[in-house]
C-alpha cells in the first residue's frame, strides 16, 4: 500500500458533513506526456495519467493519519471520479457518530486556515518508468483500487488547500434566499418563507396578493442543488397550529384537527422512543430542552384528557377546561 496527498479540499455542505476533495490535480493525457513539464510531478516523483482512476469507485474515509489501518473506526465514506485533469472524491462524514462529527469539525476548522491536507491509499498499481520535464519519474498508468482517503498533517501532494467552507448559518441563508426567489417567481404579490425543512424537503410560504386578496399559507415540496431549488407542482394550502395542517373548505374541521394531531403524536412517540434508545446506547440522554418540551406536551395531553371526564357542574367547567376550550375555539376560529 502507498499513500498520496489530496491536493484540494472543499467543504461542500457543512450541515450534512459532505467534503469534496480534488486529488492528483495534474492528470496528464498520455498523448501529451512527452511535452509535459515538471509541474505535473508530485513529491514522490510520480506522474499520474488520465484514466488511472475508476469512476464511481467507493472509498472509506479513514480516521486521522490513516488511523483506520490500525483499527480505529472509519469516519465516513464516499466515491471518486475523474473530472478533466483532476480526480475528485465526494466524502460523507458519519455525522450521527461522535467520532465522525468530531473529525469533520476538525477538518473544517483546519481547512478554514488552509492547514488541512489529505492522503489516499494506492493498491494494484500498474506503472512504468519514463522521462518527464527532464526528470526520471514513475508513471502511474492504472490504480486498480483506492481503498481509503484520510486527513493528515502533511503528505506528498503540492499546494494542498481548502477551496471553500460553508457553515450552518451560511447554508441556511443560501437556502432561504433561493426559496424566497422561487416563491416570488411563482406567486405575484408579497411572498415570504414561513418555514422549511431540508430533511423532509418541504417549504411553507406566506402569500399576500397585491390585489387585496386574503393572505394564505401554502406548503410545497422542493429539491435543491448547491445553487438552485426547484418547487414541486403540488401546492397544499395549510393552517398553522402546532404543525402545518391541510385546510379544507377554508377552515379545518375539529374532527380532522383531532385526527391530524393524534397522528402527529403517534409519530412523535415512535420517534422519541427511537431517539431515547439510541442515546441510551451511547450512555447519553436527551437534552434538557427536549425533555422540557416533552413534559409540556404531556401536560397539554392531560388537559385534553380532563375534558373527557364528567364535569361536576355542566355550567361551571374548571379553569383547565375553560382555558383549553378557549384555546380550541381560537384555533378553530369559532
Amino acid at each position: 500500500m502507498k499513500n498520496k496527498t489530496i491536493t484540494n479540499v472543499r467543504i461542500k455542505d457543512a450541515a450534512l458533513g459532505i467534503v469534496e476533495a480534488v486529488f492528483a490535480s495534474h492528470l496528464v493525457d498520455p498523448a501529451a506526456l512527452k511535452s509535459a513539464g515538471a509541474d505535473v510531478i508530485d513529491k514522490d516523483g510520480d506522474v499520474t495519467l488520465k484514466g488511472a482512476f475508476t469512476d464511481d469507485q467507493s472509498v472509506v474515509v479513514s480516521a486521522y493519519g490513516h488511523g483506520s489501518w490500525e483499527g480505529r473506526l472509519p469516519i465516513g465514506k464516499g466515491t471518486i471520479r475523474e473530472v478533466g485533469s483532476e480526480a475528485v472524491a465526494t466524502l460523507q462524514f458519519f455525522m450521527n457518530t461522535q467520532h465522525g462529527a468530531d473529525a469533520f469539525e476538525t477538518v473544517k476548522q483546519l481547512s478554514e486556515d488552509g492547514l488541512q491536507e489529505w492522503s489516499y491509499s494506492l493498491h494494484d498499481v500498474q506503472s512504468s518508468r519514463g522521462q518527464v520535464g527532464g526528470k526520471s519519474v514513475r508513471i502511474l498508468e492504472r490504480i486498480g483500487l483506492v481503498k481509503e482517503v484520510s486527513p493528515v498533517l502533511m503528505g506528498a501532494g503540492v499546494a494542498t488547500r481548502t477551496l471553500d467552507v460553508k457553515d450552518h448559518k451560511q447554508l441556511d441563508s443560501s437556502i432561504n434566499r433561493l426559496l424566497r426567489a422561487a416563491g416570488r417567481a411563482r406567486w405575484p404579490g408579497w411572498t415570504y418563507v414561513e418555514n422549511y425543512d431540508l430533511d423532509e424537503g418541504f417549504v411553507v410560504y406566506g402569500i399576500e396578493g397585491y390585489d387585496g386578496s386574503a393572505s394564505r399559507m401554502v406548503q410545497v415540496d422542493f429539491t435543491r442543488t448547491d445553487t438552485s431549488v426547484t418547487l414541486g407542482d403540488v401546492e397544499v394550502e395549510v393552517h398553522e397550529t402546532e404543525v402545518y395542517l391541510p385546510k379544507q373548505g377554508g377552515r379545518l374541521q375539529f374532527s380532522e384537527h383531532v385526527a391530524a394531531v393524534v397522528a402527529d403524536v403517534d409519530a412523535l412517540t415512535a420517534r422519541a422512543s427511537e431517539v431515547v434508545a439510541l442515546r441510551a446506547e451511547k450512555g447519553k440522554s436527551i437534552s434538557d430542552t427536549t425533555a422540557e418540551q416533552l413534559r409540556h406536551l404531556a401536560g397539554r395531553l392531560e388537559q385534553v384528557k380532563a375534558l373527557l371526564a364528567e364535569p361536576t357542574n355542566d355550567n361551571h367547567p374548571d379553569d383547565a377546561q375553560r382555558e383549553l376550550l378557549r384555546f380550541v375555539s381560537l384555533a378553530q376560529g369559532v
